[in-house]
């Protein structure tokens, strides 16, 4: 399955886990300000951190979520998530620490390359570890600058690795 592929799947089960509760998915629980889930289908297990639903950031009225999805056998993945369309133009990036990384985005998603996802999410975990604030931001050229807390993120991401290996 391409990488695309995947994370559009990824995404649309973080939006419905987190917007509609009658939904498959299964909130496992919360870690400071990040939430677990994990969603089966069939034989697939799908497990994902994503920023707290209480601690959802506004995007011209749409939210935006941080999220990172583990696929049973696969490499866990960063994401960014909208619930509405993200702007086509480049230049969106996700900074944690003194790590920018650049964004690849389609409609209401955005991702890391493969290579990157690995470094980004040891920023996160490193940035939760340095203590003071914890925060990072995703930064959408002509929308703004959103910041999101990397406190709990590490316990949570082991949470969701944990249950799907």
């Amino acid at each position: 399955m391409s990488r695309l592929l995947r994370v559009l799947i990824c995404a649309a089960l973080i939006a419905l886990g987190a917007l509609s509760p009658a939904y498959a998915a299964d909130s496992i629980g919360n870690v400071g300000k990040w939430s677990v889930f994990e969603e089966r289908n069939g034989t697939m297990k799908t497990c994902w951190t994503a920023t707290a639903n209480d601690r959802r950031v506004l995007l011209n009225g749409s939210l935006l979520y941080v999220a990172v999805t583990k696929h049973s056998g696969r490499q866990p993945e960063l994401s960014v998530y909208a619930d509405r369309r993200l702007p086509r133009s480049g230049g969106m990036t996700i900074t944690i620490g003194q790590s920018k990384f650049r964004l690849r985005s389609t409609g209401q998603y955005a991702w890391l390359d493969q290579r990157t996802d690995k470094l980004a999410i040891n920023a996160l975990k490193q940035v939760e570890a340095a203590g003071g604030n914890a925060n990072f931001t995703v930064s959408i050229p002509k929308v703004g600058v959103f910041d999101f807390s990397a406190k709990g993120f590490a316990a949570a991401l082991d949470m969701t690795l944990k249950r799907c290996r």
